[in-house]
Formats: C-alpha cells, structure tokens, sequence
C-alpha cells in the first residue's frame, strides 16, 4: 500500500510540475514554484483534503485537460477507485507468481474482508463499480442538461463543458475541489451535488468472514437499498431536482433552491407552512408547473 500511494503520487506531481512549468508563467501562479504547486494539489488530491494554494480553487486551470484529469483521477485513486486498483493490481501478481504465492494470493483475494478492510470480494468490487460509474454519470448528466444554455458558463467551449462536468461530478465523491465558480451553477446541479455528497462512497461490510461471496453481497444490497429507498429522502431529492430543472426556465426568480426545499419540507412532514408567490394571492408550491404538483 505504501509503494502504490508513492508510486501515483510521484507519477502526477511529475507530469503536472512539467506542465505547469512550461505552460504557466509567475504571475499566473501567483509566484509559487510550480514543483511546489503539483506536489500540494496531488497530495491533497490523493488523500481527499480538498486543499489548494489558490483563492479561487483550480478556477484558473478550468481549461486545461491534462490538469484537471490528472487530479480527478488522482482523487479517484486515492479515494473512490482504491479498492478496486488494489484488488487489479493483486490479481496481475498473482498471475505472474509462481504457483505455491498464487495460491496465497487466491486466499487473500477469496477472504478480502478478513486480511484488509479495503479490498472487496469479486462480485462486491464489481457491484461498487458500477455504483460509482451510475453516480459519476448522473453527475455529470445533471449538469450538462441544467447548464448547456447558462450564460455565466458561456466562455467555455463544449468539450471544456464536458471535461468541467466529469471533473465536477468526480470531485462530490470525495475531493471537493472545484473548476468553476460553484456560485454560478444552477439549483439543480448543487443539489445534486448535495445528493451525490449524501450518499456515501463506500459500503459499511458488516459480512461474517466466513459468509460466501453471493451471501455478503446480498445482505450488503439489502442494506443499501433498504439505506436509500425505505425512506424518503432519495425520492424527495428526486423530486426538488425536478422541480428545480423545470422552473429554472420559467422567469421566476423567487424560486431559490431553499424556497424550494423548504416547501417539500413541509409536504413531507405534513407542516402547512408554505411561502409566498410575490405578486400573487397563493402560496410558492402553487406557482410551480402544474405538471409538477403530483411531486410533492
């Protein structure tokens, strides 16, 4: 474990210090050593600090390519994708071992849960997988469908929208760290951000050792689709983002991410209490889309 966090760490903070040396002048950075400034932002990309020596984040660096990937998949490797790095790098020495280490390798990787917390069996790997894939992906769905026409987002060419969303979406695992002004991002995609920060990236393996591999992964599924969908939390977030895609359009400027939360609050816990729709003579939940009242 040791020699993998050495090794990513040493192969990004080298390619981003040459980068940022041959692309970046002084004042750009302002006056920091580029040695300096790759070294910081991996480390606090691999360990998920969400630290950075810039006032505005990597806002500055929201165009170039090999920067941002560089740090989401440095995030991802030290965060969300560690296990399943782990689990492909033990099974290549395996396959390249002699026969007797291959099959200490196999018991390893049969009772992962027993010798290391943070390696999965097969099926669970593959489940968390695509767990992972479905959150990043809706991430960065979300985002390209709520900001395509944002005019605060104008500047950036479309494949500098889609490198922003996937570096985004990736960066609520986890990392936190953000390309652009999160300010300038519409309602919908903050709270789904604050949906993808909900869920927690790793399952909590509460498997006996001894259980068989489809035995853990059907109480670890049970448990987490118990976890999101026996309460109404998954679903009132589905809702609000609906609203909040829907009305974005509308010309109401009353209708905040807040307003918005606070009436599905109140429909939820059956309160009553409901803002008001300046300029009308009904409450705020009235003026939404009509379409969109069988939500709450």
């Amino acid at each position: 474990v040791p020699l993998y966090c050495l090794s990513i760490i040493l192969f990004f903070w080298i390619i981003q210090s040459i980068y940022i040396a041959i692309n970046f002048s002084d004042e750009q950075l302002n006056g920091n050593n580029p040695l300096w400034i790759s070294i910081y932002d991996t480390i606090s990309a691999f360990y998920n600090c969400g630290l950075n020596l810039f006032p505005d984040g990597l806002i500055r660096f929201q165009k170039n390519w090999l920067i941002l990937i560089s740090i989401g998949l440095c995030s991802c490797f030290g965060g969300t994708s560690f296990p399943y790095v782990m689990r492909f790098i033990l099974s290549l020495f395996k396959n390249f071992a002699s026969k007797k280490i291959q099959l200490e390798y196999s018991d390893f990787l049969n009772r992962s849960c027993v010798h290391y917390s943070h390696i999965f069996s097969s099926l669970m790997t593959k489940a968390l997988i695509l767990q992972l894939l479905t959150l990043t992906t809706s991430g960065i769905v979300i985002f390209l469908i709520a900001e395509w026409n944002n005019p605060k987002l104008d500047y950036l060419s479309t494949s500098e929208l889609f490198l922003n969303a996937w570096f985004l979406s990736v960066m609520t695992r986890s990392a936190g760290m953000n390309s652009i002004d999160l300010t300038q991002l519409s309602h919908a995609t903050l709270l789904t951000y604050t949906a993808m920060m909900y869920i927690y990236e790793h399952p909590v393996i509460d498997s006996h050792p001894d259980d068989s591999e489809k035995t853990a992964f059907s109480k670890l599924a049970y448990k987490r689709t118990k976890q999101l969908f026996s309460t109404p939390t998954i679903w009132l977030f589905f809702s609000i983002i609906c609203v909040l895609l829907i009305e974005q359009h509308q010309s109401k400027p009353y209708i905040t991410i807040s307003s918005v939360i606070f009436e599905f609050a109140s429909a939820v816990g059956t309160c009553g209490f409901s803002l008001s729709a300046p300029g009308t003579s009904f409450s705020l939940s009235g003026s939404f889309t009509h379409s969109l009242l069988c939500l709450q």
